[in-house]
């Protein structure tokens, strides 16, 4: 078993079973125990096992080629239970415009070089291992992280987005969304809470209620509370 779980969505086509392969040979390489829904849930329990299956995961990995609809819906859970998920795509796939600014690896679909692939998918499940480490979230926080961020020439590929942490904007898109104003951020803890982590930001907004917002490792509010 291996040090770190990691949940599959992906389309069951052939002409993609070799983007498969490449996340499965790279996730042996790391000792990462790959969970697939189609190799682990029984006919008849497949919603109750992605569900359970997703909870358990330390991350995912969603190959959102042809925006498939069971993908796009076991990426709706990953980031619902706040789980850093890598995304894949190929150049002709219209990213929706929500997912954009996510981590996300784009391949090419034309070679189908599934060794290339296999290296690209490590070193980018690398570079979201290291967010597990609360040294490397402190460092976040301060703005500098401990190690260097991946580009795509990094890794040669054409496309490559990191997660992005901008925590000021975060709180004033969670500010709006919960009708408050002048929040002025205190501060920013690590929180390391079951399987989730991330961070809690505190602001102090316009008369006296205190913002909380649960930042994922999406770069996402995945949970907001205000107290008055």
């Amino acid at each position: 078993m291996g040090d770190n779980k990691a949940f599959l969505a992906t389309p069951y086509q052939e002409e993609l079973r070799w983007v498969r392969n490449a996340i499965a040979s790279a996730c042996r390489r790391l000792n990462i125990e790959l969970i697939s829904v189609d190799e682990q849930v029984a006919a008849g329990d497949v919603i109750a096992g992605i569900h359970q299956y997703v909870r358990s995961s330390d991350f995912g990995y969603v190959v959102i080629t042809g925006l498939n609809a069971n993908v796009m819906y076991e990426l709706g859970l990953l980031h619902q239970a706040g789980k850093p998920t890598i995304i894949l795509s190929d150049a002709d796939t219209a990213v929706p415009f929500d997912l954009r600014s996510a981590m996300r690896l784009e391949y090419d679909a034309q070679t189908k070089d599934e060794a290339r692939l296999t290296d690209q998918v490590a070193a980018v499940t690398g570079q979201l291992l290291r967010f597990f480490d609360q040294a490397e979230r402190t460092a976040i926080v301060s703005g500098v992280g401990r190690s260097p961020t991946l580009t795509a020439q990094d890794i040669g590929a054409s496309v490559f987005r990191v997660a992005e942490f901008e925590f000021e904007d975060i709180k004033n898109r969670a500010a709006r969304a919960m009708g408050r104003t002048g929040c002025a951020t205190s501060n920013i803890m690590l929180l390391d809470e079951g399987s989730f982590r991330g961070w809690r930001l505190k602001a102090k907004c316009a008369g006296g209620s205190t913002l909380i917002v649960k930042v994922d490792l999406n770069g996402e509010a995945f949970e907001i509370d205000v107290q008055e």
